[in-house]
């Protein structure tokens, strides 16, 4: 089978780029042509990727380099999808999945949900600027009309889906994403654990959480320095002063916090495994996410899992036995949470429980689930969807998006 793949951008150090890539190398290992059709804005992303690659694998991977203008949001958006419909009209594939915006794609998969459930969810008014008019156009184009099916990660996007775009009749599928467990090398995180600790200056002893993204803020920090104010007010001196955090992937986030010495800050990076290995929970206790890689990624590295109602990832942890689901916006059940797991066996009851629960997700299952699906796509409706076009933002769809973006404000209640 010959399989398109479109992406914002190819890339490791983010989670719904790094699942491309995953989903990318597991369609290759399958014996499937892939050409994958996106920005590339590190070479060095693209040479460590086919380094990882068999002889076969790279006669069989091909990459499409589509380069946008971008002065502005709305520039680069519509350029993007511009540039990659453009590219996908001479493509000789049978069947293309889209990750980013654009439109021709025969099987679409959000990859962050859908950019109207997240503005909603993180209680955004509509800026009035043409980028947003026009991404929730492509969306809905994408949604309604254009994609044969849509693939979500999580029941949490499905019923988002259906709440924000009422009447949409489009198939939606399930396919939870995977992890790469080779990259995570867990037979020799325990000889490293040390090493990394000693690196950070963080004692042998120490109790570790641990928080990746690549916004701190809709991700939760906040919330976890304010419980972590909580905390030092519940346990004893000689805990709390085993108590560290490691936080990794702002760039842009400025810490200004009373436990400066219990806290190490790191930029975003493409290895993030000596974070991992350092750590003993993992905190993200996110406002919005469809499905956050990481929450498997740590359940990968047998670490207990802390994680929000509103993370489609919450579905990959069994609640209180691999790791807690609670609430978001609000640091109590967070200091709650975090106070439980300084008790050392339920820590390692969680931790066996994490491991095993993993297994769900290897990229052979996701894998397989995918070219199923494919294969089923294919057999309803064989024909490509190339001849839909990009049409640019006018003032026509500012109005109509806007009133439909504010009655869901009202609907939901978020204003």
């Amino acid at each position: 089978m010959k399989i398109g793949l479109t992406t914002t951008s190819f890339r490791w150090d983010q989670g719904a780029e790094r699942f491309v890539i995953n989903l990318t190398k597991g369609l290759l290992k399958a014996g499937q042509e892939v050409h994958v059709i996106g920005r590339l804005e590190k070479m060095n992303a693209l040479e460590q990727f086919l380094d990882q690659l068999q002889p076969e694998e790279k006669r069989l991977f091909n990459f499409h380099r589509v380069k946008t203008i971008k002065a502005t949001r709305y520039t680069n958006l519509v350029t993007y999808a511009y540039a990659v419909h453009k590219h996908l009209k001479k493509l000789d594939v049978d069947i293309v999945q889209g990750f980013g915006k654009s439109l021709g794609l025969d099987v679409f998969r959000p990859p962050t949900g859908t950019h109207k459930s997240f503005m909603l969810n993180l209680n955004r008014r509509l800026h009035l600027e043409p980028c947003t008019y026009q991404e929730f156009s492509i969306e809905r184009r994408l949604l309604f009309d254009v994609a044969k099916t849509i693939v979500v990660n999580s029941n949490l996007s499905k019923n988002r889906i259906l709440e924000v775009y009422p009447g949409v009749t489009t198939p939606i599928k399930i396919i939870p994403n995977m992890v790469d467990f080779t990259y995570w090398q867990q037979e020799t995180a325990e000889d490293q654990r040390q090493e990394v600790r000693k690196e950070l200056s963080i004692p042998d002893d120490a109790i570790v959480y641990l928080h990746v993204s690549t916004n701190f803020k809709n991700k939760g920090v906040p919330e976890t320095l304010a419980a972590l104010k909580m905390l030092e007010n519940r346990v004893s001196k000689e805990v709390f002063d085993k108590i560290y955090l490691i936080l990794v992937g702002d760039n842009n986030y400025k810490l200004d916090s009373e436990y400066a010495d219990k806290i190490r800050i790191f930029p975003r990076t493409n290895e993030v495994r000596p974070y991992f290995y350092a750590a003993d929970i993992l905190l993200h206790p996110t406002l919005f996410d469809s499905f956050s890689n990481v929450v498997v990624e740590g359940l990968v590295c047998g670490m207990p899992v802390v994680t929000t109602t509103m993370n489609g990832a919450a579905e990959a942890i069994d609640h209180e036995k691999s790791g807690l689901i609670i609430d978001s916006k609000n640091a109590k059940p967070l200091a709650d949470s975090m106070e439980l797991l300084l008790n050392e066996t339920r820590r390692e009851e969680m931790k066996q429980a994490a491991s095993e629960k993993s297994l769900s997700y290897t990229p052979d299952a996701i894998t397989n689930r995918y070219l199923e699906l494919y294969k089923e796509v294919l057999e309803k409706d064989p024909v490509r969807r190339t001849d839909f076009t990009v049409k640019p933002w006018h003032a026509l769809t500012e109005r109509a998006v806007k009133k439909d973006f504010e009655e869901h404000f009202k609907q939901l209640k978020l204003n």
